[in-house]
């Protein structure tokens, strides 16, 4: 049988947490801070390498940056409404589903036809399995389309809270990130397991 540990998280007969997620993308900025931030990171890739050729070639530097701070700036901007439209496109949401144990944690990006009240009745399938392997239970519903981000806490190397945004991030390296999404009134329990299962995190 299954327990309620909090308002919206189920542990499930095979020992594992589950609970689903809506992100509103309207009021919810962190994706459009992941697309920004890979902007910049691309960004500033260029303007070291521009500056190592033209350096090496004896070519002036300051205008190949001010022509990358100018494209840079550009994409930055039409970013914005490309992003509203994505959202329109998604109906304003993306549910998401998370499964975590004291190993680790997975997020399952849903495609957007799927809602978290949909996620929620899969959970109850989990719930209602007396045994067998519950990993793909209700979730095969789903599978076309679903995004998978694995994270295991004994290689999480930071653990950022957002209450705010209802966010969790784990960092795994600089280029390795899980956001963990989490209701209000669970989000202080998920957070403080997290930390308790992170041994070298800060």
């Amino acid at each position: 049988m299954s327990e309620d540990i909090k308002n919206g998280i189920k542990l499930c007969p095979d020992g594992k947490y589950r609970w689903a997620y809506e992100v509103n993308m309207y009021r919810n900025p962190t994706i459009f801070y992941v697309i920004a931030n890979m902007f910049l990171i691309c960004y500033l890739v260029c303007v070291v390498l521009f500056s190592v050729i033209n350096f090496c070639l004896d070519e002036e530097v300051l205008s190949s940056i001010l022509m990358l701070t100018g494209v840079f700036l550009f994409l930055l901007l039409i970013t914005i409404p490309a992003y509203l439209v994505i959202a329109a496109i998604m109906g304003g949401t993306y549910a998401a589903l998370f499964v975590m144990d004291e190993n680790g944690i997975e997020h399952h990006q849903m495609p957007k036809k799927v809602k978290k009240l949909q996620l929620i009745n899969t959970i109850g399938g989990w719930m209602g399995a007396a045994k067998g392997d519950l990993s793909m239970v209700g979730l095969s519903l789903f599978s076309s389309g679903v995004q998978v981000t694995k994270t295991d806490f004994k290689n999480v190397r930071l653990v950022k809270t957002a209450p705010r945004r209802n966010l969790i991030k784990l960092t795994e390296a600089w280029y390795s990130w899980n956001h963990i999404y989490v209701d209000e009134e669970d989000y202080d329990w998920v957070c403080q397991y997290i930390k308790d299962h992170c041994p070298t995190a800060s």
